[in-house]
Protein backbone atom coordinates (compact mmCIF):
# COMPACT_ATOMS: atom_id res chain seq x y z
CA UNK A 1 0.00 0.00 0.00
CA UNK A 2 0.96 3.39 -0.43
CA UNK A 3 0.81 6.65 0.87
CA UNK A 4 -2.66 8.27 0.91
CA UNK A 5 -2.86 11.81 2.10
CA UNK A 6 -5.57 13.75 3.65
CA UNK A 7 -8.80 14.08 1.17
CA UNK A 8 -8.25 17.61 0.80
CA UNK A 9 -11.10 18.76 -1.38
CA UNK A 10 -13.69 17.03 0.99
CA UNK A 11 -12.23 18.88 3.40
CA UNK A 12 -12.61 22.04 1.78
CA UNK A 13 -15.70 21.67 0.30
CA UNK A 14 -17.50 21.55 4.17
CA UNK A 15 -15.41 25.02 4.66
CA UNK A 16 -17.98 27.80 4.49
CA UNK A 17 -16.85 28.81 1.14
CA UNK A 18 -13.80 27.14 1.01
CA UNK A 19 -12.38 29.85 3.10
CA UNK A 20 -8.67 27.39 4.45
CA UNK A 21 -8.53 26.08 1.51
CA UNK A 22 -7.11 26.82 -2.53
CA UNK A 23 -6.55 25.30 -5.65
CA UNK A 24 -2.19 25.47 -5.16
CA UNK A 25 -2.74 23.62 -1.90
CA UNK A 26 -5.04 20.92 -4.18
CA UNK A 27 -2.57 20.71 -6.62
CA UNK A 28 0.74 21.15 -4.64
CA UNK A 29 -0.66 18.11 -2.45
CA UNK A 30 -1.58 15.89 -5.30
CA UNK A 31 2.08 16.97 -6.97
CA UNK A 32 3.94 15.59 -3.95
CA UNK A 33 1.71 12.63 -3.86
CA UNK A 34 2.50 11.85 -7.36
CA UNK A 35 6.14 11.96 -6.98
CA UNK A 36 6.44 10.57 -2.96
CA UNK A 37 3.58 7.54 -2.40
CA UNK A 38 5.74 4.96 -2.82
CA UNK A 39 7.94 3.14 -0.40
CA UNK A 40 11.92 2.36 -1.17
CA UNK A 41 11.08 -1.02 0.93
CA UNK A 42 8.52 -2.36 -1.18
CA UNK A 43 10.68 -4.89 -3.01
CA UNK A 44 12.59 -6.54 -0.01
CA UNK A 45 12.07 -10.08 -0.02
CA UNK A 46 10.22 -12.05 2.59
CA UNK A 47 11.84 -15.04 4.26
CA UNK A 48 10.34 -18.50 4.13
CA UNK A 49 8.69 -17.75 8.06
CA UNK A 50 9.57 -20.91 10.64
CA UNK A 51 7.17 -22.58 13.03
CA UNK A 52 8.56 -20.77 15.94
CA UNK A 53 10.85 -17.78 16.63
CA UNK A 54 12.81 -17.01 19.55
CA UNK A 55 11.77 -13.68 19.71
CA UNK A 56 8.25 -12.06 18.92
CA UNK A 57 8.58 -8.44 18.62
CA UNK A 58 5.01 -6.14 18.72
CA UNK A 59 5.34 -2.44 16.85
CA UNK A 60 7.47 -1.44 14.57
CA UNK A 61 7.71 2.35 16.03
CA UNK A 62 10.93 4.07 17.01
CA UNK A 63 11.88 1.35 19.42
CA UNK A 64 10.63 -1.16 17.98
CA UNK A 65 12.89 -1.24 14.83
CA UNK A 66 15.92 -0.65 16.95
CA UNK A 67 15.43 -4.00 19.45
CA UNK A 68 14.70 -5.74 16.21
CA UNK A 69 17.64 -4.30 15.01
CA UNK A 70 19.79 -5.97 17.90
CA UNK A 71 18.33 -9.26 18.70
CA UNK A 72 18.35 -10.14 14.78
CA UNK A 73 22.36 -9.48 15.13
CA UNK A 74 22.64 -13.26 16.77
CA UNK A 75 22.36 -15.32 13.92
CA UNK A 76 21.21 -18.43 15.94
CA UNK A 77 17.70 -16.20 16.79
CA UNK A 78 14.75 -15.82 14.88
CA UNK A 79 12.95 -12.59 15.43
CA UNK A 80 9.72 -11.72 14.02
CA UNK A 81 8.62 -7.92 13.83
CA UNK A 82 4.67 -7.26 13.43
CA UNK A 83 3.75 -3.90 12.93
CA UNK A 84 0.18 -2.71 11.78
CA UNK A 85 0.66 0.35 9.79
CA UNK A 86 2.15 0.27 5.99
CA UNK A 87 5.84 -0.04 4.52
CA UNK A 88 7.20 3.81 5.16
CA UNK A 89 6.50 5.85 1.70
CA UNK A 90 8.93 8.19 0.67
CA UNK A 91 6.89 11.36 0.92
CA UNK A 92 8.39 11.10 5.05
CA UNK A 93 11.84 11.46 4.03
CA UNK A 94 11.65 15.86 3.10
CA UNK A 95 11.57 17.73 6.07
CA UNK A 96 9.50 20.48 4.61
CA UNK A 97 6.92 18.05 4.11
CA UNK A 98 6.58 17.35 8.08
CA UNK A 99 3.10 19.22 7.65
CA UNK A 100 1.45 17.12 4.79
CA UNK A 101 1.44 14.00 6.78
CA UNK A 102 -1.61 14.49 10.00
CA UNK A 103 -5.09 13.00 8.21
CA UNK A 104 -3.28 10.38 6.05
CA UNK A 105 -2.94 6.65 6.23
CA UNK A 106 0.22 6.63 7.94
CA UNK A 107 -1.29 8.59 11.13
CA UNK A 108 -2.88 7.08 13.61
CA UNK A 109 -5.57 9.51 15.62
CA UNK A 110 -6.66 9.23 18.39
CA UNK A 111 -9.73 10.81 20.55
CA UNK A 112 -9.08 12.56 23.34
CA UNK A 113 -11.90 12.86 26.13
CA UNK A 114 -13.49 16.42 26.37
CA UNK A 115 -12.82 18.85 29.50
CA UNK A 116 -9.05 18.80 29.20
CA UNK A 117 -6.67 21.47 28.04
CA UNK A 118 -6.52 19.44 24.87
CA UNK A 119 -9.79 20.25 24.11
CA UNK A 120 -9.92 24.11 24.46
CA UNK A 121 -8.98 25.74 21.15
CA UNK A 122 -8.11 22.94 19.10
CA UNK A 123 -9.60 19.58 17.23
CA UNK A 124 -9.76 17.00 20.86
CA UNK A 125 -6.75 14.28 19.19
CA UNK A 126 -3.60 13.36 18.85
CA UNK A 127 -2.19 11.68 16.28
CA UNK A 128 0.83 9.07 16.51
CA UNK A 129 2.73 7.49 13.37
CA UNK A 130 1.18 3.89 11.93
CA UNK A 131 3.99 2.93 9.90
CA UNK A 132 7.15 0.64 9.80
CA UNK A 133 9.28 3.13 11.44
CA UNK A 134 6.26 4.97 13.63
CA UNK A 135 6.90 8.48 15.08
CA UNK A 136 9.84 8.81 14.09
CA UNK A 137 9.04 8.25 10.55
CA UNK A 138 5.77 11.27 10.89
CA UNK A 139 7.05 13.12 14.01
CA UNK A 140 9.31 15.86 15.10
CA UNK A 141 13.20 15.10 13.45
CA UNK A 142 14.82 17.14 16.37
CA UNK A 143 17.50 15.68 18.27
CA UNK A 144 17.68 16.52 22.21
CA UNK A 145 18.03 14.04 24.69
CA UNK A 146 16.65 15.54 27.60
CA UNK A 147 19.03 16.73 30.62
CA UNK A 148 21.40 14.66 32.95
CA UNK A 149 18.90 15.75 36.00
CA UNK A 150 16.15 13.55 33.84
CA UNK A 151 18.17 9.91 33.88
CA UNK A 152 19.83 10.68 37.27
CA UNK A 153 15.69 11.58 38.98
CA UNK A 154 14.91 8.37 36.71
CA UNK A 155 17.18 6.28 39.05
CA UNK A 156 16.03 7.93 42.44
CA UNK A 157 12.58 6.80 41.18
CA UNK A 158 13.80 3.15 41.53
CA UNK A 159 15.19 2.95 38.09
CA UNK A 160 18.27 1.32 38.82
CA UNK A 161 20.85 1.28 36.06
CA UNK A 162 19.46 4.36 34.12
CA UNK A 163 21.45 6.95 35.59
CA UNK A 164 22.88 9.65 33.11
CA UNK A 165 26.43 8.13 33.40
CA UNK A 166 25.01 4.66 32.56
CA UNK A 167 22.25 5.82 29.82
CA UNK A 168 24.89 8.23 27.87
CA UNK A 169 26.58 4.95 26.73
CA UNK A 170 23.36 4.21 25.07
CA UNK A 171 22.99 7.71 23.01
CA UNK A 172 26.30 7.41 21.83
CA UNK A 173 26.11 3.97 20.47
CA UNK A 174 23.16 4.77 18.08
CA UNK A 175 24.70 8.00 16.89
CA UNK A 176 26.05 8.48 13.44
CA UNK A 177 26.96 12.39 13.99
CA UNK A 178 27.72 14.23 10.91
CA UNK A 179 28.32 17.89 12.28
CA UNK A 180 31.94 18.18 12.73
CA UNK A 181 31.81 21.07 14.80
CA UNK A 182 29.76 19.23 17.17
CA UNK A 183 31.72 16.24 17.12
CA UNK A 184 34.74 18.75 17.97
CA UNK A 185 33.31 20.63 20.65
CA UNK A 186 31.75 18.15 22.74
CA UNK A 187 33.79 14.61 21.82
CA UNK A 188 33.10 12.84 25.32
CA UNK A 189 28.87 13.28 24.37
CA UNK A 190 28.91 12.21 20.85
CA UNK A 191 29.70 9.00 18.61
CA UNK A 192 29.97 8.59 14.97
CA UNK A 193 29.04 5.29 13.04
CA UNK A 194 26.16 3.86 14.71
CA UNK A 195 22.77 3.26 12.57
CA UNK A 196 20.95 6.93 13.63
CA UNK A 197 22.15 9.83 11.49
CA UNK A 198 22.17 13.54 13.18
CA UNK A 199 22.77 16.43 11.56
CA UNK A 200 21.70 20.36 10.97
CA UNK A 201 19.70 21.02 8.36
CA UNK A 202 21.62 21.93 5.59
CA UNK A 203 19.72 24.81 4.74
CA UNK A 204 19.44 27.80 7.16
CA UNK A 205 16.96 30.35 6.07
CA UNK A 206 17.61 34.26 6.79
CA UNK A 207 14.93 34.31 10.00
CA UNK A 208 16.60 31.10 11.49
CA UNK A 209 19.87 33.64 11.88
CA UNK A 210 17.63 36.47 13.30
CA UNK A 211 16.09 34.19 15.35
CA UNK A 212 19.29 32.82 17.05
CA UNK A 213 20.53 36.33 16.98
CA UNK A 214 18.05 37.43 18.78
CA UNK A 215 18.39 35.44 21.86
CA UNK A 216 22.55 36.07 21.96
CA UNK A 217 21.26 39.48 22.57
CA UNK A 218 19.45 38.69 25.34
CA UNK A 219 22.37 36.96 26.76
CA UNK A 220 21.83 33.26 25.81
CA UNK A 221 24.70 31.28 24.71
CA UNK A 222 25.03 29.49 21.60
CA UNK A 223 25.27 25.45 23.03
CA UNK A 224 25.19 22.04 22.06
CA UNK A 225 21.89 20.65 24.10
CA UNK A 226 23.38 17.66 24.04
CA UNK A 227 26.53 18.12 24.85
CA UNK A 228 27.67 19.71 28.81
CA UNK A 229 25.43 22.08 28.63
CA UNK A 230 21.41 22.45 27.62
CA UNK A 231 20.83 26.01 28.45
CA UNK A 232 21.17 28.50 25.90
CA UNK A 233 20.26 28.79 22.33
CA UNK A 234 21.01 26.48 19.02
CA UNK A 235 20.89 25.87 15.37
CA UNK A 236 19.12 22.36 16.48
CA UNK A 237 20.33 18.99 15.54
CA UNK A 238 17.91 16.38 13.85
CA UNK A 239 17.80 13.30 13.03
CA UNK A 240 18.39 13.45 9.03
CA UNK A 241 21.06 12.83 6.91
CA UNK A 242 21.96 15.26 4.23
CA UNK A 243 18.69 16.23 4.22
CA UNK A 244 17.05 13.37 4.53
CA UNK A 245 15.01 12.07 7.46
CA UNK A 246 16.36 9.13 8.62
CA UNK A 247 13.40 7.27 10.95
CA UNK A 248 14.59 4.16 12.98
CA UNK A 249 13.28 2.04 10.07
CA UNK A 250 15.56 4.14 7.95
CA UNK A 251 18.16 3.80 9.88
CA UNK A 252 18.09 0.20 11.77
CA UNK A 253 15.67 -1.70 9.86
CA UNK A 254 16.62 -0.63 6.02
CA UNK A 255 20.33 -1.45 6.09
CA UNK A 256 20.12 -5.10 7.66
CA UNK A 257 16.13 -6.15 5.90
CA UNK A 258 17.73 -8.17 2.89
CA UNK A 259 21.04 -9.30 4.82
CA UNK A 260 19.15 -11.32 8.03
CA UNK A 261 17.76 -14.73 6.79
CA UNK A 262 16.80 -14.47 10.57
CA UNK A 263 14.72 -11.63 10.31
CA UNK A 264 10.86 -11.96 9.85
CA UNK A 265 8.81 -8.38 9.23
CA UNK A 266 5.20 -8.21 8.33
CA UNK A 267 3.53 -5.07 7.87
CA UNK A 268 -0.36 -4.52 7.94
CA UNK A 269 -0.22 -6.68 10.96
CA UNK A 270 -2.80 -5.91 14.16
CA UNK A 271 -1.70 -7.91 16.92
CA UNK A 272 -4.77 -8.58 19.34
CA UNK A 273 -3.46 -10.35 22.37
CA UNK A 274 -0.54 -12.19 24.07
CA UNK A 275 -0.95 -15.28 24.69
CA UNK A 276 -0.35 -16.32 28.40
CA UNK A 277 -0.29 -19.31 30.31
CA UNK A 278 -2.88 -18.58 33.11
CA UNK A 279 -0.77 -21.29 35.63
CA UNK A 280 2.81 -20.19 35.02
CA UNK A 281 1.94 -17.20 33.64
CA UNK A 282 4.86 -17.30 30.37
CA UNK A 283 4.11 -15.04 27.74
CA UNK A 284 4.21 -17.76 24.65
CA UNK A 285 3.38 -16.13 21.34
CA UNK A 286 0.95 -13.56 19.68
CA UNK A 287 -2.31 -13.55 18.15
CA UNK A 288 -2.67 -11.30 15.40
CA UNK A 289 -5.21 -10.03 12.15
CA UNK A 290 -2.90 -9.80 9.13
CA UNK A 291 -4.47 -10.19 5.44
CA UNK A 292 -7.69 -10.64 6.70
CA UNK A 293 -7.69 -13.94 8.60
CA UNK A 294 -6.33 -14.59 12.18
CA UNK A 295 -2.68 -16.03 12.85
CA UNK A 296 -0.59 -17.29 15.49
CA UNK A 297 2.89 -16.52 16.05
CA UNK A 298 4.68 -18.72 19.05
CA UNK A 299 7.98 -17.15 20.64
CA UNK A 300 10.34 -19.75 22.42
CA UNK A 301 12.14 -17.07 24.65
CA UNK A 302 10.10 -13.76 25.01
CA UNK A 303 7.85 -11.19 23.63
CA UNK A 304 8.74 -7.49 23.43
CA UNK A 305 6.37 -5.05 23.10
CA UNK A 306 7.02 -1.54 21.60
CA UNK A 307 3.56 -0.65 20.35
CA UNK A 308 3.99 3.14 21.66
CA UNK A 309 2.19 4.84 24.76
CA UNK A 310 -1.34 4.34 23.96
CA UNK A 311 -1.63 1.16 22.06
CA UNK A 312 1.25 -0.72 24.35
CA UNK A 313 -1.36 -0.58 27.61
CA UNK A 314 -3.96 -1.43 25.50
CA UNK A 315 -2.53 -4.59 24.38
CA UNK A 316 -1.35 -5.18 27.80
CA UNK A 317 -5.20 -5.09 28.98
CA UNK A 318 -6.33 -7.17 26.73
CA UNK A 319 -3.67 -9.85 27.39
CA UNK A 320 -4.70 -9.76 30.70
CA UNK A 321 -2.00 -7.32 32.53
CA UNK A 322 -3.67 -4.24 34.07
CA UNK A 323 -6.16 -2.66 36.40
CA UNK A 324 -8.47 -5.72 37.91
CA UNK A 325 -11.81 -3.47 37.91
CA UNK A 326 -10.74 -2.68 34.32
CA UNK A 327 -10.17 -5.88 33.02
CA UNK A 328 -13.21 -7.45 35.63
CA UNK A 329 -15.38 -4.68 33.64
CA UNK A 330 -14.57 -6.03 30.02
CA UNK A 331 -14.44 -10.03 31.09
CA UNK A 332 -11.00 -10.05 30.42
CA UNK A 333 -9.56 -12.93 32.54
CA UNK A 334 -7.06 -11.24 35.02
CA UNK A 335 -3.40 -12.69 34.78
CA UNK A 336 -1.24 -10.00 36.70
CA UNK A 337 -2.92 -6.57 38.73
CA UNK A 338 -1.04 -3.72 37.57
CA UNK A 339 -1.42 -0.52 36.93
CA UNK A 340 -1.34 -0.23 32.95
CA UNK A 341 -2.23 2.88 31.30
CA UNK A 342 -1.53 5.59 34.28
CA UNK A 343 1.07 7.96 34.54
CA UNK A 344 0.03 9.28 31.13
CA UNK A 345 1.80 12.49 30.48
CA UNK A 346 4.19 14.66 27.83
CA UNK A 347 4.77 18.61 27.50
CA UNK A 348 2.53 21.28 27.86
CA UNK A 349 3.04 24.04 25.04
CA UNK A 350 1.35 27.47 24.68
CA UNK A 351 1.43 28.79 21.05
CA UNK A 352 -0.72 32.01 20.80
CA UNK A 353 2.39 34.11 20.34
CA UNK A 354 2.20 35.94 16.84
CA UNK A 355 4.69 37.68 14.97
CA UNK A 356 4.57 39.42 11.42
CA UNK A 357 6.60 41.11 9.09
CA UNK A 358 6.30 44.88 8.39
CA UNK A 359 9.46 44.29 6.02
CA UNK A 360 8.29 41.92 3.52
CA UNK A 361 11.50 40.67 2.86
CA UNK A 362 11.91 38.28 5.40
CA UNK A 363 8.82 36.89 4.00
CA UNK A 364 9.77 33.59 2.00
CA UNK A 365 6.15 33.14 0.36
CA UNK A 366 6.26 31.97 -3.21
CA UNK A 367 4.11 30.48 -5.95
CA UNK A 368 3.15 27.53 -6.95
CA UNK A 369 5.23 27.06 -9.73
CA UNK A 370 8.32 27.65 -7.75
CA UNK A 371 7.62 25.42 -4.64
CA UNK A 372 7.47 22.49 -7.76
CA UNK A 373 10.77 23.50 -8.98
CA UNK A 374 11.93 23.42 -5.19
CA UNK A 375 10.93 20.20 -4.79
CA UNK A 376 12.63 19.31 -7.94
CA UNK A 377 15.24 20.54 -6.94
CA UNK A 378 15.22 18.11 -3.73
CA UNK A 379 14.95 15.33 -5.51
CA UNK A 380 18.15 15.94 -7.82
CA UNK A 381 20.10 16.94 -4.92
CA UNK A 382 18.40 16.94 -1.36
CA UNK A 383 19.53 20.53 -0.80
CA UNK A 384 17.29 24.12 -1.12
CA UNK A 385 14.35 25.26 1.33
CA UNK A 386 12.30 21.23 1.39
CA UNK A 387 15.41 19.97 2.90
CA UNK A 388 14.61 22.10 6.18
CA UNK A 389 11.63 22.80 8.54
CA UNK A 390 12.57 26.56 7.82
CA UNK A 391 12.24 28.94 11.50
CA UNK A 392 11.97 25.42 13.49
CA UNK A 393 15.83 25.43 13.37
CA UNK A 394 16.18 27.95 16.12
CA UNK A 395 15.45 27.01 19.36
CA UNK A 396 16.49 27.99 23.21
CA UNK A 397 16.23 26.00 26.50
CA UNK A 398 15.40 28.54 29.47
CA UNK A 399 15.28 27.80 33.43
CA UNK A 400 13.03 30.12 34.92
CA UNK A 401 13.26 30.71 38.98
CA UNK A 402 10.61 27.93 39.44
CA UNK A 403 13.32 25.42 37.94
CA UNK A 404 15.27 24.58 41.53
CA UNK A 405 18.30 22.15 39.36
CA UNK A 406 20.74 25.19 38.89
CA UNK A 407 21.80 23.69 35.12
CA UNK A 408 18.48 21.93 34.00
CA UNK A 409 15.64 24.01 31.62
CA UNK A 410 12.00 24.07 32.71
CA UNK A 411 10.90 25.47 29.32
CA UNK A 412 11.84 25.70 25.93
CA UNK A 413 10.66 27.88 23.33
CA UNK A 414 10.24 27.02 19.52
CA UNK A 415 9.52 29.01 16.24
CA UNK A 416 6.48 27.54 13.82
CA UNK A 417 6.62 29.32 10.76
CA UNK A 418 2.49 30.01 10.22
CA UNK A 419 2.88 28.22 6.82
CA UNK A 420 -0.47 27.43 4.77
CA UNK A 421 -1.73 24.07 5.76
CA UNK A 422 -0.87 21.04 3.66
CA UNK A 423 2.19 23.42 1.96
CA UNK A 424 5.96 23.03 2.71
CA UNK A 425 6.59 24.76 6.12
CA UNK A 426 9.33 26.67 4.65
CA UNK A 427 7.06 29.39 3.07
CA UNK A 428 6.06 31.89 5.44
CA UNK A 429 4.96 35.50 6.11
CA UNK A 430 4.55 35.45 9.83
CA UNK A 431 5.38 33.02 12.22
CA UNK A 432 4.61 31.98 16.07
CA UNK A 433 6.50 31.43 19.00
CA UNK A 434 5.96 28.69 21.03
CA UNK A 435 6.40 28.62 25.41
CA UNK A 436 6.73 24.68 26.13
CA UNK A 437 6.55 23.22 29.61
CA UNK A 438 9.31 20.46 30.09
CA UNK A 439 8.13 19.58 33.67
CA UNK A 440 4.46 19.56 33.51
CA UNK A 441 2.80 18.17 36.91
CA UNK A 442 -0.02 16.99 34.89
CA UNK A 443 -1.08 13.23 34.95
CA UNK A 444 -3.58 11.22 32.93
CA UNK A 445 -4.24 7.52 32.00
CA UNK A 446 -5.67 5.22 28.99
CA UNK A 447 -8.07 2.78 29.49
CA UNK A 448 -9.99 0.30 27.21
CA UNK A 449 -12.82 1.62 25.06
CA UNK A 450 -16.11 0.64 27.03
CA UNK A 451 -17.94 -0.03 23.27
CA UNK A 452 -15.18 -1.79 21.39
CA UNK A 453 -12.04 -2.74 23.48
CA UNK A 454 -10.37 -4.37 20.95
CA UNK A 455 -11.06 -3.14 17.54
CA UNK A 456 -11.70 0.36 19.07
CA UNK A 457 -9.15 3.10 20.13
CA UNK A 458 -8.14 3.23 23.89
CA UNK A 459 -9.74 5.79 25.85
CA UNK A 460 -7.46 8.70 26.70
CA UNK A 461 -7.66 10.65 29.29
CA UNK A 462 -5.30 14.05 29.55
CA UNK A 463 -5.94 15.52 32.94
CA UNK A 464 -6.40 19.90 33.22
CA UNK A 465 -3.84 22.50 33.55
CA UNK A 466 -4.19 22.82 37.63
CA UNK A 467 -0.57 23.11 39.60
CA UNK A 468 -0.25 27.10 39.58
CA UNK A 469 3.62 26.44 39.15
CA UNK A 470 2.80 24.73 35.78
CA UNK A 471 1.37 28.47 34.57
CA UNK A 472 3.42 30.58 36.54
CA UNK A 473 6.73 28.62 34.72
CA UNK A 474 4.73 29.27 31.29
CA UNK A 475 4.01 33.01 32.11
CA UNK A 476 7.88 33.32 33.03
CA UNK A 477 8.50 31.57 29.35
CA UNK A 478 6.35 33.79 27.83
CA UNK A 479 7.65 37.00 29.03
CA UNK A 480 11.26 35.82 27.64
CA UNK A 481 9.42 35.85 24.42
CA UNK A 482 8.15 39.33 25.18
CA UNK A 483 11.99 40.29 25.55
CA UNK A 484 12.43 38.60 22.15
CA UNK A 485 10.45 41.35 20.80
CA UNK A 486 11.62 44.03 22.21
CA UNK A 487 15.68 43.53 20.92
CA UNK A 488 17.41 45.68 18.37
CA UNK A 489 17.63 42.84 15.57
CA UNK A 490 14.47 41.90 16.00
CA UNK A 491 12.88 45.27 15.69
CA UNK A 492 15.63 46.10 12.84
CA UNK A 493 14.00 43.52 10.80
CA UNK A 494 10.40 44.48 11.06
CA UNK A 495 9.12 41.51 13.38
CA UNK A 496 5.76 42.77 15.42
CA UNK A 497 4.56 41.05 17.70
CA UNK A 498 0.34 40.75 17.92
CA UNK A 499 -0.44 42.42 20.81
CA UNK A 500 -4.30 42.37 20.96
CA UNK A 501 -5.52 40.43 23.45
CA UNK A 502 -7.64 37.04 22.48
CA UNK A 503 -11.53 37.52 22.72
CA UNK A 504 -11.84 35.65 26.19
CA UNK A 505 -9.36 37.75 27.91
CA UNK A 506 -9.85 41.13 26.76
CA UNK A 507 -10.54 42.68 30.00
CA UNK A 508 -6.93 42.47 30.50
CA UNK A 509 -4.21 44.55 28.99
CA UNK A 510 -1.87 42.11 26.95
CA UNK A 511 1.83 41.05 28.46
CA UNK A 512 0.41 41.47 32.32
CA UNK A 513 0.47 38.06 34.19
CA UNK A 514 -3.71 38.87 35.14
CA UNK A 515 -4.09 38.43 30.95
CA UNK A 516 -1.58 35.17 30.73
CA UNK A 517 -3.20 33.59 33.55
CA UNK A 518 -6.65 34.01 31.65
CA UNK A 519 -4.66 33.24 28.14
CA UNK A 520 -3.13 29.97 29.25
CA UNK A 521 -6.03 27.97 30.52
CA UNK A 522 -7.79 29.22 26.72
CA UNK A 523 -4.76 28.44 24.49
CA UNK A 524 -2.71 25.40 26.43
CA UNK A 525 -2.36 22.01 24.79
CA UNK A 526 0.02 18.58 24.95
CA UNK A 527 2.57 17.81 22.74
CA UNK A 528 2.16 14.99 21.03
CA UNK A 529 4.97 12.70 22.54
CA UNK A 530 3.12 11.16 25.16
CA UNK A 531 5.12 8.75 28.15
CA UNK A 532 4.51 7.04 30.77
CA UNK A 533 1.98 4.37 30.56
CA UNK A 534 4.33 1.25 31.58
CA UNK A 535 6.17 3.06 33.81
CA UNK A 536 9.33 1.50 34.78
CA UNK A 537 10.34 1.67 38.54
CA UNK A 538 10.14 -0.23 41.59
CA UNK A 539 7.03 -2.53 42.11
CA UNK A 540 5.81 -0.13 45.15
CA UNK A 541 6.01 2.66 43.32
CA UNK A 542 3.33 2.21 40.91
CA UNK A 543 5.28 0.49 37.63
CA UNK A 544 4.38 -1.58 35.19
CA UNK A 545 8.32 -2.78 34.70
CA UNK A 546 11.13 -3.84 36.09
CA UNK A 547 14.40 -1.36 35.79
CA UNK A 548 14.95 -4.61 33.47
CA UNK A 549 11.71 -3.78 31.38
CA UNK A 550 10.07 -6.79 32.69
CA UNK A 551 6.01 -6.81 32.97
CA UNK A 552 5.56 -7.04 36.51
CA UNK A 553 4.61 -11.04 37.33
CA UNK A 554 4.65 -12.47 33.64
CA UNK A 555 7.21 -14.35 32.42
CA UNK A 556 8.91 -13.92 29.16
CA UNK A 557 7.38 -10.86 28.36
CA UNK A 558 8.88 -6.75 28.25
CA UNK A 559 7.51 -3.75 27.41
CA UNK A 560 10.06 -1.60 25.69
CA UNK A 561 8.91 2.08 24.25
CA UNK A 562 8.34 5.33 25.91
CA UNK A 563 5.84 4.18 27.84
CA UNK A 564 8.35 3.09 30.00
CA UNK A 565 9.34 6.86 31.11
CA UNK A 566 8.35 6.86 34.40
CA UNK A 567 9.09 10.78 33.74
CA UNK A 568 9.26 12.86 30.19
CA UNK A 569 12.40 13.88 29.42
CA UNK A 570 13.90 17.81 28.63
CA UNK A 571 13.91 17.23 25.51
CA UNK A 572 12.25 15.02 22.50
CA UNK A 573 11.23 11.73 23.93
CA UNK A 574 11.59 9.95 20.32
CA UNK A 575 15.60 10.20 21.14
CA UNK A 576 15.03 8.90 24.79
CA UNK A 577 12.87 5.89 23.17
CA UNK A 578 15.74 5.14 20.95
CA UNK A 579 17.62 4.75 23.85
CA UNK A 580 15.80 2.88 25.80
CA UNK A 581 15.44 0.57 23.16
CA UNK A 582 18.97 0.37 22.66
CA UNK A 583 19.34 -0.37 26.43
CA UNK A 584 16.35 -2.79 26.47
CA UNK A 585 17.88 -4.78 23.71
CA UNK A 586 21.38 -5.50 25.47
CA UNK A 587 19.60 -6.57 28.64
CA UNK A 588 17.96 -9.26 26.68
CA UNK A 589 21.52 -10.26 25.27
CA UNK A 590 22.77 -9.96 29.13
CA UNK A 591 19.89 -11.99 30.50
CA UNK A 592 19.81 -15.06 27.59
CA UNK A 593 23.97 -14.89 28.16
CA UNK A 594 24.89 -13.34 24.82
CA UNK A 595 28.62 -11.67 25.47
CA UNK A 596 30.27 -9.21 23.10
CA UNK A 597 26.58 -7.27 22.42
CA UNK A 598 28.05 -3.68 21.71
CA UNK A 599 28.99 -3.16 17.91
Amino acid sequence: MSWIPENLPAICATEPNGSSCSSSQILFLAFVANLFSDSRDKSHKQNAEPKEYDFIVVGGGTAGCVVTNRLSKIKSWKVLLLEQGIEEPQVVEVPAFIGLLPGSNIMHKYDIQPDTIACKMQPCSVSRGKVLGGSSSVGDMLYARGNRVDFDDWEKMGCTGWSYEEVLPYFKYSEDNLDKDIIEENPEYHATGGYQSVQKFPYTDVNTKIAIEAFQELGYKLTDPNGETQLGVSNAQWTIKNGVRVSTNAGFIRPIRNKRSNLFIKTGAHVTRVIIDPETKQALGVEYKYDGKSEIAYAKKEVIISAGTIESPKLLMLSGIGPKEILEKHNIDLIQDLPVGRNMHTHIEIGKLDFSFRNKNYSTLTTLEEMKQDVLRYLKTHAGPDSTRGLSAAMAFVKTKFEKNENAPDIKIEFHPDELPYQPSVYYDSFSVTVILLTPKIRGYVTLNDTYPISGNPAIFTGNLAAESDIDALIEGIHEVLKLADTKIFNDSGYEINKVPIQACQEFEFGNDDYFKCMIPQYAAFTSDYVGTCKMGTRDSGAVVDPRLKVYGVNGMRVIDASNMPAVVRGNPIVATIMIAEKGGEMIKEDWKINNCRR
